[in-house]
């Protein structure tokens, strides 16, 4: 597990500080976006939308209403610094969720995704 989270904390890094040169004033939006993506992973690899599809579905819109906020406000860095503590968030939902037994995520999907969560979030923050 730990190597896994290490080598989703070097993914992290390296993802966020390409958005921060790409995006520039717009890292917020840019965040938002892979949060989005981040989110609807859990929900699409599901092989049935059994139980916790519904959380799974929360945190997704959760994402999208952020993202929607990060685009009317791209260089807030109050938005930003939101967007970061819901990478952080996300890390714990990976950590505690996990894939379940109808998921198609492999069982070092979360570890990885925790890791890269919490880089990014790190990064973006500042």
């Amino acid at each position: 597990m730990i190597g896994g989270v290490a080598a989703g904390a070097v993914l992290g890094l390296a993802a966020a500080e390409l958005s921060a040169r790409v995006s520039g004033s717009r890292l917020a939006l840019a965040s938002g976006a892979g949060l989005v993506t981040a989110a609807a992973i859990y929900p699409l690899a599901r092989r049935e939308r059994g139980e916790g599809v519904a959380l799974e579905g929360a945190v997704l819109a959760g994402a999208g209403l952020l993202t929607a906020l990060a685009g009317t406000r791209p260089t807030d860095p109050r938005i930003r610094r939101t967007l970061a503590g819901a990478w952080a968030a996300h890390a714990l939902f990976d950590l505690l969720r996990g894939p379940t037994s109808d998921s198609r995520l492999p069982g070092w999907y979360p570890a990885v995704c925790a890791g890269y969560d919490v880089a990014y979030a790190a990064r973006t923050a500042l």
